[in-house]
């Protein structure tokens, strides 16, 4: 289904400010005609959007719509009012959230742990961030796919923030988006609906970063990056483009209709885990928080999901050569997690000396001496010996 600019009609919750104003302006440059839905009281904030439409020209393909995404009959009522607004609807802009900014310390300073949260603060963030993207979704889902095409895209944050310390309700609420973005798009899958997630990729510059915490708002990420992703994403350029998580920072159209790598992430993710274990695989993960994340992205993908799965060689046998090849080069805590890994793929103490008595031979004394000490420790550590 080829649908023009000019045609496509999308609804962005919580649309008035931040990423969702960035999000709305830049639809609306592109031709998309946007209902905003935001709360009732955010009518001074739909008023400056309004303002800031009409100075660009634009007000005429955005229409505001009262919805708090909490309530059930809210979400089918602005699906209504879109659709009798617009004459059709194609896509959904899940954006409406709460962060952590009324509950405590966000970026800097202590944060409260999770029994210290009031429930109530708790529940209405699920509600908003998690229950109300499914309402909405709900309610426009049967639209789309009598249609046969359309888009729901997600708004999300870094998998780092999702489980960093002191990080709920938030963290959680996202992770739970993540985790419905792809059982969604298997449910609608062959129906031409697409559903996909969108992170800015780090802390942005929006009211759920303080100025009190950060004065320079330059040093954070700027809203209007989200532009390019969305506008791709609703469009028909990204027909078949489903169950995937998008870095706004990192957009690269080409790239990613290229290397379509989910299931190969999720393979090597699985493989990791059974591999070395689930906690430390986590921590390995997010050692380097939002920084790190292309990089453990790629060894899930590609070491894991790829190399590591291929059936010539089996898991014991490629587990014995990384042990091999770490201690013949010195990478003594790389060597430390395959020692591990072996152990998980069948390996034996006789058969993890005897690999680095190869060392030896091949790659020097000093070098398989290390091995032998740090083999050791974990054949020691996990009982193996």
């Amino acid at each position: 289904m080829g649908v023009a600019p000019s045609d496509l009609a999308v609804i962005v919750t919580g649309g008035a400010r931040g990423l969702g104003r960035a999000m709305t302006l830049g639809l609306a440059k592109a031709g998309v005609r946007v209902a905003v839905a935001d709360l009732p009281s955010s009518q001074a904030a739909v008023r400056e959007l309004i303002d800031l439409a009409r100075a660009q020209q634009l007000q005429e393909r955005i229409h505001p719509i009262d919805c708090n995404v909490t309530r059930w009959e809210a979400c089918s009522a602005a699906v209504a009012t879109a659709l009798e607004r617009f004459g059709a609807v194609h896509g959904l802009v899940n954006n409406a959230g709460v962060g952590m900014q009324h509950i405590g310390n966000v970026l800097v300073g202590a944060r409260k742990k999770f029994y210290q949260v009031d429930a109530d603060t708790w529940r209405n963030a699920i509600d908003v961030n998690f229950n109300g993207a499914f309402m909405m979704a709900k309610a426009i889902a049967p639209t789309l796919v009598a249609q046969g095409w359309g888009r729901i895209v997600n708004i999300e944050t870094s998998s780092y923030t999702m489980m960093m310390e002191g990080f709920s309700p938030y963290g959680p609420s996202k992770a739970a988006l993540e985790a419905a973005t792809v059982v969604w798009a298997k449910d609608l899958a062959g129906t031409g609906v697409t559903v996909n997630a969108l992170a800015p990729g780090g802390p942005a510059n929006t009211r759920m970063i303080p100025a009190t915490e950060v004065a320079d708002r330059s040093t954070l990420i700027q809203p209007e990056i989200m532009i390019a992703p969305i506008v791709w994403l609703m469009s028909p350029r990204s027909d078949g483009v489903t169950g995937r998580r998008i870095i706004a920072k990192e957009w690269d159209a080409a790239r990613l209709r290229a290397m379509d790598t989910r299931d190969l992430h999720d393979k090597g993710l699985k493989l990791r885990r059974e591999m070395f274990g689930r906690d430390a695989v986590e921590q390995r993960m997010t050692a380097f928080g939002a920084f790190g994340e292309p990089l453990q992205n790629m060894i899930n993908a590609y070491a894991y999901g790829d190399i590591w799965s291929r059936p010539a060689l089996p898991l014991k046998t490629k587990s014995l050569a990384a042990i091999a090849m770490t201690a013949a080069i010195g990478r003594a805590n790389e060597l430390r997690v395959h020692v591990n890994g072996a152990l998980a793929n069948g390996c034996t103490a006789d058969e993890i000396r005897d690999i680095l008595l190869l060392v030896a031979l091949y790659c020097g004394i000093p070098a398989a001496i290390e091995g032998h000490r740090i083999a050791l420790d974990v054949l020691r550590e996990r009982g193996a010996v």
